[in-house]
């Protein structure tokens, strides 16, 4: 036998604005049969419940009614039930799943009215907004979640009871989901740069992340590219499967940009992530080369250049690095670059600097460069004045905006003849040359932008993206292979 306690709610009036007091209320108690077993008045003030002895195994019905102190009795209630012990409707919540098209079940442990019992299994299913059942499962014991795989997108509802021991079944409960079967997407990887004073180590960031919380995917492979920035000369492009990167024979303390995108296992590619970085001071940098020049007619000879002991180039702390080449460039007295090594590398310790103006100073500056560490950080510049002998006249041009970039025009003295150095001395136009890169690149080893040769007086240049530029142009002649460069800055506005 157990005690159950019942309880009247507050009396209420059905004439709107009257007042009175709950003096009495009366309980009834009846047999699952109808039979009354036990009439009762309320405790407490107001006297609003009541206590019943009855068997925990067997079912009932009460009903309640309230006396005022003015009015007198009024009806009696809704005959409620008692029930015998009885397993409550499962709580559970749903969410979508991990994979597309799935839905999780997450299950609270079972639950027993008036009683107690353990669970024997769980059934729960799933149907459409049509009300077909599409999935139906019995877990055996008291299982925590449950899942349900690949469906379509839809409208769903997933019902299930318990099955006690001694209870059996007991009462279902539903709750309701929208499913959307899309495949998460990736999100632009993240990583990790750490530099040091000739390149950095990258490290991906593993597992790698989706659009969807909690859902990742497996590396496939990632996709490294790393910009100088002065210049936006790509330096690195490469795929790896594995996530880290070691970045060697960079300047040291310059800025670069890193880019990385990945594909994963499941979900495809992924955006690209930049990340810019700078690296250290140089703690042993390559020892800058020695070298002479020996001025010719429009051009000089960079001679007998000493990298290092043989093919070893000596850096500052005593160290060797391996000799790979090396890079320059030639300014004119007014400091800008009028010839550089056009984005290569010059692997021999003598070359010649082709069509410079006779009879006029150069600064010209050479940078070796080392298979582990890169370019030398820093050049010795040397000072030289070409010999006085006939050659082409640097060409007369215009530098103008035109769409995306500049259109380039030599202006003709006289029709198609060239003036030289020596009165008296012409040549025949034969076409014109051009050539673009950074403003900010031409004092290291960087890339030519554009280059481009033809029969006509104008050239039209693309430019990447706003920045300050250098346009140059010579002109061929039929006598005379080549003009000296004439160097023009040109700043494209953002």
């Amino acid at each position: 036998m157990q005690n159950i306690t019942v309880y009247a709610g507050e009396m209420t009036l059905d004439t709107p604005g009257a007042e009175d007091i709950n003096d009495i209320t009366e309980f009834e108690l009846y047999s699952a049969d109808g039979t009354l077993l036990e009439t009762k008045r309320g405790e407490g003030t107001p006297p609003e419940q009541a206590t019943f002895t009855i068997d925990e195994n067997l079912s009932y019905y009460y009903r309640i009614r309230q006396h005022g102190a003015t009015y007198g009795w009024g009806d009696w209630g809704e005959t409620c039930e008692i029930r015998a012990p009885y397993i409550l409707p499962p709580e559970f919540t749903l969410s979508e799943g991990l994979v597309p098209g799935s839905v999780d079940v997450s299950i609270d442990p079972m639950k027993v009215y008036r009683g107690t019992d353990t669970a024997k299994s769980l059934t729960i299913s799933i149907e459409g907004e049509d009300g077909n059942k599409l999935q139906e499962y019995t877990l055996d014991g008291e299982p925590s979640s449950f899942t349900f795989q690949v469906l379509p997108t839809g409208h769903y509802i997933v019902s299930a009871y318990w099955t006690g021991n001694a209870l059996g079944d007991g009462d279902s409960h539903n709750e309701e989901i929208d499913v959307l079967n899309i495949n998460p997407v990736l999100l632009a990887p993240d990583f990790t740069i750490t530099p040091n004073d000739h390149g950095m180590d990258l490290s991906l960031a593993l597992p790698l992340k989706t659009d969807k919380d909690g859902v990742t995917d497996d590396l496939a492979q990632v996709h490294w590219v790393v910009y100088w920035l002065p210049s936006e000369q790509k330096i690195i492009d490469v795929v790896r499967t594995s996530p880290d990167l070691e970045v060697i024979g960079l300047y040291s303390q310059e800025e670069y940009r890193v880019e990385c995108d990945v594909v994963g296992q499941r979900y495809g590619n992924s955006p690209v992530t930049a990340k810019t970085t700078r690296t250290l001071e140089e703690q042993c940098p390559l020892s800058p080369p020695t070298y002479n020049l020996v001025a010719e007619t429009g051009g000089i000879t960079v001679n007998n250049v000493l990298f290092g002991n043989g093919n070893q180039i000596k850096t500052d702390c005593g160290t060797f690095d391996t000799f790979d080449g090396a890079a320059y460039y030639v300014a004119d007295e007014r400091g800008l670059p009028i010839f550089i090594s056009q984005g290569k590398i010059i692997q021999g310790k003598t070359f010649r600097i082709p069509w410079l103006t006779p009879n006029t100073l150069y600064t010209v500056y050479v940078y070796q460069k080392g298979v582990d560490k890169g370019l030398t950080p820093r050049s010795v510049s040397r000072t030289i004045r070409t010999l006085n002998d006939t050659a082409l006249n640097p060409p007369n041009i215009t530098v103008l905006a035109n769409g995306n970039g500049v259109q380039v025009t030599y202006i003709p003295v006289s029709g198609t003849q060239l003036t030289t150095t020596s009165a008296g001395v012409f040549d025949t136009f034969n076409g014109l040359e051009v050539a673009c890169w950074p403003r900010d690149c031409f004092n290291v080893f960087c890339p030519v932008l554009y280059w481009n040769a033809g029969t006509g007086y104008q050239r039209i240049i693309d430019l990447p993206e706003p920045g300050e530029y250098i346009v140059t142009a010579r002109l061929r002649g039929q006598r005379f292979s080549g003009s000296p460069w004439t160097a023009i800055g040109y700043t494209k506005p953002g």
